[in-house]
């Protein structure tokens, strides 16, 4: 009976793509990591290293004087190889520094540049008060204020030319509707806010494409992806008032869930994550059953170029029916991916 079952299992479709643990480097959660599941997040200052900013309690008194403590900004490197935890000293120095000048250092989010050289940060905790721009070595720092109708911007490296693209979106409905405004900030010419008009678009932006274009999903977090649902995208260019975005649908391979899809460091490809069950076949499934054989649930890690041709699977692991994996995120290079899985931080070289 045993070889039967085993003969019946092994008649199972398997995939072909390696499993994680053979592929992956399992990292325990680093100190101070920090990435809030947004699709459009970049963290990677490197190939090897990732940093976040958070928030600490700083002692800003001169040594023999009474404590003047104060919550603040602080930068963190990751090294994605050993998983430790390092201060970035000349980023918080300057940080110290800005804020005994009186400025209110409470970064809400920040972009890293593609180069690994810069940093796009938006300060503010219940509303934006600045913009700011700063140099990984603490060289530089430039702030202007926000504009008052951006509300709260994402921010965007546009790889093709440098420039921060920076969007501010209306939330009169439930749609992530219109856009109210565009502006790009040039770190050659920092001080130089170029502002642009609105247009309309559904759904949640993933980044800038390697043609300049703003490209989108509507499939997010919040916005639970159904089992073999087609996942619509939409890109555009974020200054071309009044011009329709082009639209696509990809369906995902083997009628699966779609837990995150990101767009590439590069702009030219989509990173997924893709639950899905792996079941046996219909003249199996039923004598199988009767043995107490029960479908087993993957996650895969898949790549396709932007109009969903050319899957292909990185890596695969079988998790529970309820796990949730998120984080996703790309390397500058595009040679290495990471995700958080069960609160481990996996990562994952990319061919």
């Amino acid at each position: 009976m045993a070889i039967l079952v085993g003969v019946l299992l092994f008649a199972i479709p398997r995939q072909r793509a390696p499993q994680l643990r053979d592929v992956g480097k399992r990292l325990r959660m680093p100190r101070h990591y920090a990435i809030y599941g947004d699709p459009g997040q970049r963290i990677w200052i490197s190939d090897r290293e990732q940093m976040s900013i958070g928030r600490f309690r700083m002692n800003l008194a001169a040594p023999g004087l009474p404590p003047r403590m104060k919550v603040m900004s602080q930068a963190s490197r990751f090294d994605m190889q050993t998983g430790q935890t390092f201060a970035m000293r000349a980023i918080n120095d300057r940080l110290i520094e800005d804020q005994k000048r009186g400025h209110t250092v409470s970064i809400r989010t920040s972009q890293p540049s593609p180069d690994g050289k810069w940093i796009a940060f938006i300060e503010g905790m219940n509303s934006p008060s600045n913009y700011g721009l700063m140099a990984v070595d603490g060289s530089k720092c430039i702030r202007w204020p926000r504009e008052s109708r951006m509300n709260w911007p994402r921010l965007f490296w546009n790889t093709v030319d440098n420039t921060i693209i920076l969007l501010a979106r209306s939330y009169h409905d439930q749609s992530y509707g219109q856009v109210q405004a565009a502006s790009v900030v040039d770190p050659a010419h920092p001080t130089r806010l170029q502002s642009y008009q609105g247009f309309d678009m559904s759904g949640i932006e993933l980044g800038i494409t390697n043609k300049g274009r703003l490209l989108s999903t509507s499939t997010f977090p919040g916005n639970k992806h159904r089992p073999g649902q087609a996942v619509q995208f939409a890109d555009f260019d974020p200054f071309g008032v009044n011009r329709p975005p082009e639209r696509w649908s990809i369906q995902p391979p083997f009628g699966g869930t779609v837990e995150e899809v990101i767009l590439s460091s590069h702009g030219d490809r989509l990173v997924w994550l893709i639950k899905r069950n792996v079941e046996a076949p219909a003249y199996l499934k039923s004598l199988l059953t009767l043995f107490g054989y029960k479908s087993d649930v993957a996650l895969g890690l898949w790549t396709s170029q932007l109009d969903g041709k050319d899957f292909h699977e990185i890596a695969t692991t079988s998790v529970g029916p309820k796990t949730t994996a998120w984080g996703l995120t790309s390397s500058p290079r595009d040679t290495k991916v990471s995700f958080v899985l069960d609160n481990v931080v996996w990562v994952v070289p990319v061919h």
